[in-house]
């Protein structure tokens, strides 16, 4: 893709004519969209709107990611593939450049390493997840998880 100005704008015109005429309506590309961001956007914000770790009380940077982050049905494979792989978003905090398939394994290590350490690591059901996530936006404050 050419983004300078004048290039921009025949391409999307191109774009928008082609799948008028031979592509998907777009209604389907909306239809798409909309449903991938209502599946989204709850999955992302379970392990980021729930908890509110202070973060003067800790003293490195792992900690306080551990601290505001939390994994969600990790042991279910349903969860997994519907939350396009968001259920383990303490790992994906703390190794952001590895791949979603690897932070099951990951996982095991994380919760050993936080036990040997005293650092509380959530893992919470989904149900107790995205319940703590409806009480956050309806009724404004935190849920506890614990």
């Amino acid at each position: 893709v050419d983004w300078r100005l004048g290039m921009v704008l025949p391409e999307i015109a191109v774009w928008l004519l082609v799948h008028w005429f031979a592509g998907p309506s777009m209604m389907c590309y909306a239809c798409m969209w909309l449903t991938a961001g209502v599946v989204f956007v709850p999955c992302s914000q379970v392990a980021h709107a729930i908890l509110y770790p202070d973060n003067q009380t800790y003293t490195s940077w792992a900690k306080l990611q551990i601290a505001e982050s939390c994994d969600f049905a990790t042991d279910s494979d349903f969860w997994y593939h519907m939350a396009f792989g968001l259920t383990t978003q303490v790992e994906h905090h703390l190794f952001p450049g590895i791949g979603h398939h690897c932070y099951d394994n990951i996982r095991l290590l994380t919760r050993e390493v936080c036990a040997k350490h005293g650092v509380h690591h959530y893992d919470v059901s989904a149900k107790k997840a995205f319940g703590a996530l409806w009480t956050r936006w309806v009724k404004g404050f935190p849920a506890p998880l614990a």
